[in-house]
């Protein structure tokens, strides 16, 4: 989960917003591994849901990934829609 997120953001550093712009937390759906991927919002302080990307695997490499650009759905994978930045004040 997180390690699939971190390759995605290493391989597509333009991903929402480019290097530091985004957050991942790892997730599931249909019982598969996927990954909720967080864009940085208009404040420093901000990291809104972005998007869950689920990964097809064939064996151990990730031979495709399938995203759904959906903040709204966030909340049917027990994800909350917006996560601070580390460090910041609450």
């Amino acid at each position: 989960g997180v390690a699939m997120g971190l390759e995605f953001g290493r391989l597509n550093p333009q991903a929402a917003g480019g290097p530091g712009g985004r957050r991942f937390l790892p997730t599931a759906a249909n019982g598969q591994p996927a990954f909720a991927l967080y864009a940085h919002g208009r404040t420093a302080t901000d990291f809104p849901a972005h998007s869950i990307w689920l990964p097809t695997l064939q064996g151990e490499r990730i031979a495709a990934l399938t995203g759904f650009i959906e903040p709204r759905l966030f909340p049917s994978f027990g994800l909350p829609a917006g996560l601070p930045t580390p460090g910041a004040a609450p």
